[in-house]
């Protein structure tokens, strides 16, 4: 029995295999947004964002969301461009991206995404379609310069704000999610070359022949509806935390990063001396932490005997006013 490259009525049939793989990339998202939702509230101590371990795991995932969507733009032209199927993906990406946007600033100011992954992989399928007839070797190498790209082109030019999605900034802004064009496009190229080469020696008709066995069907069922579950689940997990929270309390460490967070601003808006404002602040966290009064103070609870204490260690803290040297008599 032979299977058909295309559908009856003409369009590309769908890879489970891919979905399967999308679908193992959804729940690595949800376990890294999860755990980095305990940590930023104490309630773990690993470090999700600086330990290299968490980081390489962030951006597998990452990276696999990436490359799938060169690898599908070329599976989904590779008969021709489809201009309506084309315009259709793109404004649901870039509309679920400004949505992203949007409702991260809403919720977390200035540290809201501007450019996160939608917003990367809705650009980066405008630029690829120079790229949609090309071999496969020179989609690998531009892939390879693309990547290459940030270790060799940073400049502090780029750090103009309508510039820092190209990713060359030495100081992008703080962000919870920053997929910078550079050198996530060269993902996308790679992603896009390797669907070349499956087409060129048979593997997609191969993988079109594939029906996944009952195990694997949700997997299946999840990658092909990664987009909505991309959208909803940290709203969703960060709204079971909060009904939580209040029975468990934040952590510790939670409480000393969002008042050294509020204290330095406060500080640096007063024109304090540069390098004075980290130094007191952590001086007054870490004695407030020891004292117990970290939870009370940020819930404004504080007895008058905490008050007390309170503004004992902020006097502590606080840098002393040089000595005046004795006149010369």
């Amino acid at each position: 029995m032979t299977y058909p490259i295309t559908e009856p009525d003409g369009r590309n049939p769908r890879l489970q295999a891919i979905d399967v793989l999308r679908g193992i990339a959804v729940l690595g998202m949800i376990a890294y947004h999860f755990s980095w939702d305990l940590w930023s509230n104490g309630l773990i101590e690993a470090d999700v964002i600086g330990d290299p371990g968490w980081k390489a795991f962030a951006r597998t995932v990452a990276g696999t969301f990436v490359g799938l969507s060169g690898f599908n733009l070329i599976l989904a032209h590779r008969n021709g461009f489809r201009r309506g199927l084309f315009l259709r993906r793109l404004a649901i990406i870039a509309g679920s991206a400004i949505l992203v946007s949007v409702g991260t600033r809403l919720a977390m100011g200035e540290d809201f995404v501007y450019f996160g992954i939608l917003h990367c992989i809705a650009l980066s399928s405008v630029l690829a379609l120079p790229f949609l007839r090309v071999p496969a070797w020179f989609l690998l190498l531009c892939g390879a310069g693309a990547i290459a790209a940030p270790f060799f082109l940073q400049n502090d030019v780029f750090d103009w704000p309508p510039l820092l999605f190209i990713g060359l900034s030495p100081h992008p802004r703080n962000t919870v999610d920053y997929v910078p064009l550079l050198p996530w496009f060269g993902v996308v190229l790679v992603g896009m070359a390797l669907a070349r080469l499956a087409l060129d020696h048979g593997v997609t008709a191969r993988l079109a022949r594939w029906n996944p066995a009952r195990a694997w069907r949700p997997l299946a069922f999840i990658g092909r509806w990664s987009l909505p579950i991309y959208l909803i689940h940290q709203p969703i997990l960060i709204g079971l935390l909060s009904l939580a929270l209040p029975m468990i309390g934040s952590g510790q460490d939670a409480l000393a990063r969002e008042f050294m967070r509020g204290c330095t601003q406060s500080c640096e808006a007063s024109a304090a001396k540069p390098g004075m404002c980290p130094a007191t602040c952590g001086c007054v966290a870490t004695g407030a932490r020891g004292a117990g009064l970290l939870e009370p103070a940020m819930k404004g609870t504080m007895t008058d005997e905490q008050s007390s204490s309170w503004d004992a260690i902020v006097s502590t803290c606080l840098p002393k006013a040089p000595e005046a040297s004795p006149g010369r008599t």
